[in-house]
């Protein structure tokens, strides 16, 4: 692992507060996390998140587009995805429904930059503190 780089798994089904303090980090990353939580502990989540960076910091997510989830059931059917990831999503976002799960956890919404990638299959949304 890169020098500087801490990786982290949390439970967010137990925990309700991050192991960092106050400010701790430059950038945190949540790639293909945010659809296996719990939407009614996201605010949560994200307002941990936002305390634990650096005043600037950036957080990185990534989550299928929500009008995938119909055509990843499917193709778990299939088994061209794995099943068992896909029964694991817990919803389905829009940049919509990010930015105002976002802004309950405290970033602002003119802080937010949106987009798509592989074919508008997924989303990517960066929020600044």
């Amino acid at each position: 692992m890169a020098a500087g780089v801490i990786r982290t798994d949390c439970d967010f089904e137990t925990i309700t507060t991050l192991p960092f303090e106050d400010g701790y980090f430059d950038v945190v990353t949540m790639l293909a996390v945010f659809e296996h939580i719990d939407p009614a502990k996201l605010g949560t989540i994200v307002s941990e998140i936002r305390r634990v960076l650096k005043p600037g910091g950036m957080y990185i997510l990534t989550t299928p587009a929500a009008w995938t989830h119909h055509l990843l059931l499917f193709l778990a059917t299939l088994r061209v995805v794995d099943p068992v990831q896909i029964a694991e999503h817990r919803d389905a976002y829009s940049h919509e429904t990010i930015a105002g799960i976002l802004q309950r956890g405290g970033f602002s919404q003119a802080a937010m930059r949106f987009g798509y990638f592989e074919a508008f299959m997924n989303v990517w949304v960066t929020a600044r503190k």
